[in-house]
């Protein structure tokens, strides 16, 4: 049989889940030191719920365990957890810090989406994964440092975190996936470590405040990868690049000059669309004659690399 405590809160009958919290708990609640597993959707939608004592003998919280906690603004995960499911703190709308356990590995499906107050997570070096949509939406978090160890930063993760000023990408990092930093309208500037190989479509779409970034060795510049990014002044295009897709850099309004490398062998229709300001493009010698029919670019003065003043 469930049990229950003098809140109403139920427990599986050897009291190690938290099963379910009341709906209408108001204030701190102390989690029972026997609880081992905070249940799938436990304290989801608990409105009125402000903190909540997690226990160091809590070793997982699940999926959805705190969703929609919308007056929850501190809770401590101890070191003992080592997963918390997809979701768990999602719409958590007033917490405005955390700091996550130093054994934990994964962060999980949207576990922190739409936490619009959250200004800083301290990220633990155990940390392997940001899955999909992680950080999605949380509109006050203006910077976040990932620990080296993480090799994999899932589509969108970032996307929406709209104060964001800066990130930093460890070498451990190998592909930036599409749509990471979708709507980080903040970013101004950002580091890619050369180990990283591929940069999927979308990846930095509508970061308005991004001036500069240097490219490592990818072979595409995929599509609508730089698409808005308004203030984006400078980019290098690496040797070895070969193609530039659809809507690379649309409505890159601030981008003046551009150097294509010798490696190019395809630059999509449409890739420099709304580009008003770019007035020049430098190019190896046998591609001016290739580039010179493009009515996508009626206003673009074309130099050879010997033109270019070093």
């Amino acid at each position: 049989m469930a049990y229950f405590d003098k809140y109403g809160v139920e427990f599986s009958d050897d009291r190690k889940t938290l099963v379910r919290c009341p709906k209408d708990f108001k204030g701190e609640y102390v989690v029972l030191s026997e609880v081992t597993a905070i249940g799938a959707r436990a304290f989801s939608g608990c409105e009125y719920i402000t903190s909540v004592v997690i226990q160091n003998s809590v070793t997982e919280i699940d999926i959805y365990a705190f969703k929609n906690c919308k007056s929850l603004s501190l809770i401590d995960i101890p070191d003992s957890v080592t997963k918390i499911g997809g979701c768990a703190f999602e719409g958590c709308n007033s917490l405005t810090s955390l700091k996550l356990s130093d054994n934990i590995t994964n962060i999980g499906f949207r576990t922190f989406a739409n936490c619009q107050k959250l200004k800083s997570v301290i990220l633990p070096a155990s940390l392997t994964i940001i899955r999909e949509c992680a950080f999605l939406g949380c509109t006050n978090l203006s910077s976040i440092k990932i620990p080296q160890g993480v090799t994999n930063i899932k589509e969108r993760a970032f996307a929406g975190c709209s104060s964001m000023t800066s990130i930093n990408i460890p070498s451990s990092v190998t592909k930036i996936e599409n749509r990471t930093f979708l709507g980080c309208q903040s970013l101004m500037s950002i580091e890619l470590p050369d180990t990283i190989t591929d940069i999927e479509y979308g990846a930095f779409r509508d970061c308005r405040s991004l001036k500069a970034i240097k490219l490592p060795s990818i072979s595409s510049i995929r599509w609508q990868v730089f698409y808005g990014c308004s203030s984006l002044e400078t980019v290098n295009i690496p040797e070895g690049t070969k193609s530039i897709d659809k809507e690379a850099f649309v409505d890159c309004s601030s981008l003046r000059t551009l150097r294509i490398p010798d490696s190019i062998m395809c630059v999509a229709y449409g890739a420099f669309y709304g580009c008003d300001n770019l007035k020049e493009i430098y190019l190896p010698e046998n591609q001016v004659e290739r580039f010179s029919h493009r009515e996508d670019l009626p206003n673009v003065k074309l130099l050879k690399y010997n033109e270019l003043c070093l």
